[in-house]
């Protein structure tokens, strides 16, 4: 302080410059206290239940389609069936990207096929395809992803595999997509994303592809295939493939979605009776190369 004289008196007051500064530290702190209070405010809620930060695919819909069921078992091994395998990680996945903020549908929940919701096709097989593309586009999804089990007539070869329709780009991400994760749980000398042309991916209207989780003639996939926690790893892995696709995809418009909100899971199991062959054998020689097909 300094000392200031006025008629033989003196006073002690601060310099008005130091003063001044003084205001303006004053202000300036209760800006930053306020905006600091608002930044957490805006991070808590950010993180809030509903919210798109904890919830990353919130408004988006996922159709995922348990291949086989009912009177058709797909591939099978002694008491093992494709289409046990298909629905029961069907059900995970369907809980992973529930909890992701996703809305699920099912094509089936139970031990049915589809044939009934087909239309046009001649045969009974044509028809179970016919109708879970029907179902697909009915619930208004964005990707379909259809789950199946392989086998080949070598127990040598293993390793999950993504199938894409070849005139579809962005199916083609989402397969390279799933099988970056799927690789991780099955690894074999078949891991690949390939194109093919099966009905369900011609016909999708949607991104689809048809994920062949592992061989159940493999001794390291078939562990994984039939135990819990394999299942398990197999839906996380799906699971984390479809987010990151999604992440990057723009999200569609809001009046586009359908009831985007608190997540929740929409399960349909419909369908009759039916039967088709396991949708694919591989040729030991050529690794990747088709020979059967749903």
């Amino acid at each position: 302080a300094t000392a200031v004289h006025y008629w033989g008196r003196c006073t002690v007051r601060p310099p008005l410059i130091f003063a001044v500064s003084i205001r303006r530290f004053r202000l300036a702190l209760i800006l930053v206290i306020a905006l600091g209070t608002l930044a957490l405010a805006s991070s808590k809620e950010a993180r809030a239940p509903g919210s798109d930060e904890a919830f990353p695919l919130l408004g988006r819909i996922v159709v995922v389609d348990p291949g086989h069921g009912g009177i058709d078992p797909g591939c099978h091994l002694d008491d093992v069936t494709e289409k046990e395998i298909s629905l029961s990680v069907a059900l995970l996945l369907a809980e992973e990207l529930g909890n992701l903020g996703g809305k699920v549908f099912l094509t089936r929940t139970a031990d049915v096929e589809l044939s009934s919701f087909g239309r046009s096709m001649r045969t009974r097989h044509g028809r179970d395809l016919e109708g879970r593309v029907l179902l697909a586009e009915s619930y208004k999804g964005e990707l379909l992803v259809s789950l199946h089990v392989n086998a080949a007539n070598s127990e040598k070869m293993g390793g999950g595999m993504v199938f894409y329709h070849p005139g579809s780009f962005e199916s083609r991400k989402l397969a390279a997509s799933i099988l970056k994760h799927l690789r991780e749980v099955t690894p074999g000398d078949q891991n690949a994303a390939l194109p093919a042309d099966f009905f369900v991916l011609r016909r999708a209207a949607m991104p689809a592809v048809l994920v062949e989780m592992g061989f159940l003639t493999h001794r390291q996939d078939r562990a994984v295939l039939v135990s819990p926690q394999g299942q398990k790893r197999l839906a996380a892995a799906i699971a984390r493939g479809i987010e990151e696709y999604l992440s990057v995809d723009p999200p569609l418009a809001q009046e586009d979605r359908v009831e985007a909100g608190v997540p929740f899971l929409h399960l349909y199991g419909l369908g009759t009776d039916g039967a088709h062959e396991c949708p694919l054998i591989l040729s030991q020689s050529q690794p990747g190369s088709q020979v059967g097909g749903p």
